[in-house]
């Protein structure tokens, strides 16, 4: 059985606010380590299901979080994993 995976674009700031904020797992704490002292964007890949794990996992963290400006940036983050979530269903 082949493993889907996604690809997504995140840049510095996104991919450190997910290893804070998120409970990503080893695989993917490993790349979004290696990008996150890189400026700009990156293309990276997951499996397929981790973007809604690291959703659920921002969800639950923005619950304790009072700053607005914060709170759209985990807004933002959210749908870029959201849409390569639903990329692969739709092909």
């Amino acid at each position: 059985m082949a493993i889907n995976f996604i690809e997504l674009e995140l840049s510095q700031r996104e991919s450190q606010l997910i290893l804070e904020y998120g409970y990503p797992f080893e695989h993917e704490k490993n790349t979004l380590t290696a990008i996150s002292s890189l400026p700009g964007y990156h293309r990276i890949k997951f499996e397929v299901g981790t973007a809604h794990g690291l959703i659920a996992d921002l969800v639950y963290s923005a619950k304790k979080i009072s700053d607005s400006s914060l709170l759209m940036e985990f807004d933002a983050i959210c749908d870029v994993l959201d849409r390569a979530e639903l990329a692969i269903n739709n092909n």
